[in-house]
Formats: C-alpha cells, sequence, structure tokens
C-alpha cells in the first residue's frame, strides 16, 4: 500500500521507476528491485481484481504510474482547485474553483476501498473539502448577498459533512465588487 500511495500521490500519477525503487527498497539491487516491483504489481492487482477488471498500474522501463481512468477523485486536481480557493482574493475566482473541486469531489470518499494505510490521506483530503466548501459558501454570500435567506448548495453539502458553523467571516477579504455607474 505504501509504494501505490508513493505513486498515487506524486505529480500525475507517475514517479520514475528508479527513484520509486530506491525510495522502497534502497538495501536491494537492480534485479531484485525489478522483482520486487512486478511482485508488488501482482500483489496490488490481485487486491483490487474484484474492483477492477484491467490493471491500473502501468510499469514501463522508465516509470511507474497509475491510469487514472480508475479513480473516482482526480485527486491531484482537487489539490490544484484548493490552492486556487485558498490563495485567491477574487469571489469569483474562488466560486469557480470551489464549483469545479465540488463538482469532481462530490460525496464520493477518496480511495473508499483501499486499507486503513490511507485513513490519514482521506481525514486530510475530508478537511480539505470542508474547507473549499466553506470558503465557496462565503464567495458565493459575498457575490450574491440578497440570497443569503436561501440555502445554498455549498450551505447544504457543508451540512451532509457534519459541518454545523455558520458562514462566519471569510479568512481571506474578497475584493470589492465594482459600482455600477
Amino acid at each position: 500500500w505504501y509504494v501505490l500511495g508513493l505513486v498515487a500521490t506524486s505529480q500525475s500519477c507517475k514517479m520514475g521507476r528508479k527513484e520509486l525503487t530506491d525510495a522502497v527498497w534502497p538495501l536491494s539491487d537492480e534485479k531484485s528491485q525489478s522483482v520486487l516491483l512486478y511482485t508488488w504489481r501482482r500483489s496490488v492487482m490481485t487486491a483490487i481484481s474484484t474492483m477492477i477488471a484491467d490493471s491500473p498500474i502501468i510499469i514501463t522501463e522508465d516509470a511507474v504510474s497509475i491510469d487514472t481512468t480508475f479513480l473516482a477523485i482526480d485527486y491531484q486536481e482537487c489539490c490544484s482547485l484548493a490552492r486556487i480557493v485558498f490563495t485567491s482574493d477574487d469571489a469569483q475566482t474562488v466560486l469557480d474553483a470551489g464549483t469545479a473541486f465540488d463538482a469532481i469531489a462530490e460525496d464520493k470518499v477518496l480511495l473508499p476501498s483501499l486499507s486503513a494505510a490511507f485513513v490519514e490521506l482521506r481525514e486530510q483530503f475530508d478537511k480539505q473539502r470542508t474547507a473549499v466548501l466553506r470558503r465557496t459558501w462565503q464567495a458565493e454570500a459575498h457575490l450574491q448577498p440578497t440570497s443569503q435567506s436561501l440555502t445554498s448548495t455549498f450551505e447544504l453539502r457543508l451540512r451532509n459533512l457534519g459541518d454545523e458553523n455558520p458562514i462566519g467571516t471569510p479568512a481571506l477579504p474578497f475584493t470589492a465588487l465594482p459600482e455600477i455607474i
């Protein structure tokens, strides 16, 4: 699971083969690392064969990658969108990025059927999801202050995730809306 976690959380779900094998099996020679890598791939396939018919793990001479079409959540894209949500002071940009994040993540669970080794990653992702939804909710309220009496999609999503806190004040101020002349 550690090897799978390294590849799954790397940039573009791809790592250099030598880099990966040196990190995971540093005391083994190159031939042993190669055997261990293929044994790992067979072990993963055995563990997930009831969920996925084809192998999502691709091993070439240079790299080890995961075919992300088998993933329910695009973790890397969610992290990129979360960075935009947390760093932008433009409410519309935050709303757009938060909406895109929510469309990808929805009510899905990150790595739902994999081992307990990913519990911490799942918990971190759920905290990030809640923070993104809250900031997006704040951006929506900033852009549409007259509709605060209506329950927004983001408020409903937060409530479904168990967040009962009031909307609060945005952690980052949003830029003022342009005045209509």
